[in-house]
């Protein structure tokens, strides 16, 4: 055993010594840890690429890179930091106290992660519940990119699978948007098992089958939106592979685990919050038709926002901000920074096309079954880019993020076309590309507008200097807590108290389901109703601001913010005849407008 443990030991230290960067310099919110952690993952990198570690340490080196750019944030709050989070958080905490109630109308209510499984590790590990999603989730979260390893080296070999895998997690989407979305987590786990038991794993048939229906149906669960990306994935791999005829896994089955995925998701969804989800799900498809169609009659006015170099007619006119910036739509009016960065980003997609290409071309080298369903990304990101409106069913940074699912050895493969060996590829595009993306940067040049798309950003780096993530304090939540257990009325906070409410807030749904009832509003410059209390957390009344989200009319407004202080968004004309009528430290709670 002795034995055993002396040879395992040397391939996690690499890791292990980023990992606890990592976890340090969230615990005590340092960032000299957290840019010792860049250099150290980019060193890591380095050697891989120069052959200074061996292929055994590969998947102990991406496990710990994954985790730490998840843990780098999710460790960093006394409270949980991300968006959707919040709300999952509150369905988790009703389910732990009352046992859950399936007939909530409410997608999050349906999510088996948030609702079922969390309460039971919990109370199993005697923990508090946040802890499920701030360390345990991202923890499991950390397995897809090994798995996805072992997908990329059956096709590619270890060395490039490795650099493909590390692409995969310094895309942005990684360690910004997935920290707040833990069933999300949960649902590409179990797409990553599946692309395993598919691609890699040749066990017999009789036990890759039901392993491929089981994951398939609890990543439906565990998330709605990524069910239907997975009965996508299953429905039109099996078309594809139609094309092959060296296939190891036969047609009829995976069809078959398609419609069992299908049917168990209209039979649960149908049941469950009175059907919802399902609703949601034909609205959206009905949407996405609407746009399609020709229209009877072309309008004499357009509003929204025309793009740079595209009439307001263009095809891409109407596409959310991410989309413009992955075709060029907005080089001319991104700062010198960001159109760097725009640089860096278009040689990545030219890699992947190219590589695709690659693969196209020596498709005879390659599994059918990796083939068929790297084609299903590629069709993913063809929709989101081509239909309009398509990519805000989810937002194009978490397709793009799937896609590479399969897509991402495409850029090494791309890329070793154009820089002609790997050492090369990783000095001169992906170490460069995840200084960018993990917010240095941002950071080193002391950026502070993120009302628009410009360069990634980080959390962990950025958040005291600028308001780019909700970062509670103690004092915070104890403030939101008698608020929540004393006011009589609604609540107005900026976007991140907002965030802060939901963990706690009855939520309350019309019938028809537009929206929010009135317990918990965003601040508006049209003012505050005298019968509505506000709530200000302590970097409020430190710094005298207020951050919301931006008007938007083109689509997703992920991680955009606009901070105004007090008197130039007309907060203390508001605060006018309130009295604070609870304060924790500098957290406050103004109460209703004096008569």
């Amino acid at each position: 055993m002795g034995k055993h443990i002396r040879v395992f030991m040397p391939y996690i230290l690499p890791g292990l010594g980023i990992l606890s960067l990592a976890v340090f310099g969230a615990l005590t919110q340092n960032i000299y840890f957290l840019y010792a952690l860049i250099i150290g993952v980019c060193v890591v990198v380095g050697l891989v690429a120069f052959d200074k570690f061996s292929e055994k340490h590969y998947p102990y080196l991406l496990f710990a890179i994954g985790l730490a750019l998840l843990y780098q944030t999710t460790l960093m709050s006394a409270g949980l930091v991300g968006t959707d989070i919040h709300t999952e958080y509150y369905f988790y905490q009703l389910s732990a106290s009352n046992g859950w109630d399936p007939s909530q109308t409410h997608a999050y209510n349906s999510c088996i992660g948030t609702v079922i499984i969390a309460p039971f590790i919990a109370k199993v590990l005697h923990i508090d519940g946040v802890w499920v999603f701030k360390a345990i989730y991202p923890f499991l979260f950390s397995f897809v990119p090994v798995l996805l390893y072992y997908v990329f080296r059956k096709q590619v070999g270890a060395k490039m699978a490795f650099l493909a895998t590390f692409f995969f997690l310094i895309v942005p989407t990684w360690s910004l948007e997935m920290i707040g979305l833990p069933r999300q987590m949960l649902a590409e786990l179990m797409l990553a098992l599946c692309l395993f038991f598919i691609v890699v794993s040749r066990w017999r048939l009789q036990i890759t089958i039901p392993l491929i229906l089981v994951c398939a149906i609890l990543g439906l669960l565990f998330h709605y939106a990524m069910g239907s990306i997975i009965i996508i994935y299953l429905v039109f791999g099996a078309a594809f592979l139609l094309l092959f005829k060296r296939r190891t896994l036969p047609v009829k089955w995976l069809s078959l685990v398609a419609v069992i995925v299908l049917i168990v998701g209209f039979g649960y969804y149908g049941l469950v919050g009175q059907g919802f989800p399902l609703y949601d799900w034909s609205d959206n498809l009905k949407a996405q038709v609407l746009r399609i169609m020709p229209k009877a009659e072309v309008p004499t006015s357009t509003e929204g926002v025309t793009l740079p170099g595209a009439s307001s007619t263009s095809l891409f006119a109407g596409q959310e901000p991410l989309v413009q910036t992955a075709l060029g739509l907005d080089l001319l009016e991104a700062s010198p920074d960001g159109k760097a960065f725009r640089v860096l980003q278009f040689l990545t997609q030219g890699c992947i096309v190219l590589g695709c290409g690659y693969l196209v071309w020596n498709r005879k080298k390659y599994s059918p079954e990796f083939l068929a369903f790297a084609g299903v990304s590629a069709v993913l990101i063809g929709a989101c880019i081509f239909i309009p409106g398509f990519s805000a069913m989810l937002n194009v940074s978490r397709f793009y993020h799937i896609a590479l699912f399969l897509l991402a050895p495409a850029l090494v493969l791309g890329g070793k076309v154009i820089f002609r060996n790997l050492k090369i590829l990783t000095l001169c595009l992906l170490i460069p590309y995840f200084l960018f993306t993990s917010g240095c940067v941002f950071e080193a040049i002391k950026v502070k507008d993120i009302s628009y798309v410009n360069i990634p950003y980080s959390i962990a780096l950025s958040h005291e200097r600028v308001e780019v993530g909700g970062v509670f304090t103690k004092n915070d939540m104890m403030a939101r807590d008698w608020a929540v257990d004393h006011a009589s009325g609604p609540i107005y906070a900026d976007v991140y108290g907002v965030l802060l409410l939901a963990e706690k807030m009855p939520i309350t749904l019309n019938a028809s389901w537009t929206g929010w009832d009135t317990n918990y509003l965003l601040l508006s410059s049209l003012g505050v109703p005298d019968g509505a209390y506000i709530f200000l957390r302590e970097r409020n009344e430190q710094r005298h601001e207020i951050t919301i989200m931006p008007e938007n009319p083109t689509g997703s407004v992920t991680g955009m913010r606009v901070t105004y202080g007090y008197s130039g968004f007309g907060l203390d004309k508001m605060l006018v005849g309130r009295a604070i009528i609870h304060r924790e430290g500098d957290a406050v709670i103004y109460g209703k407008r004096r008569a």
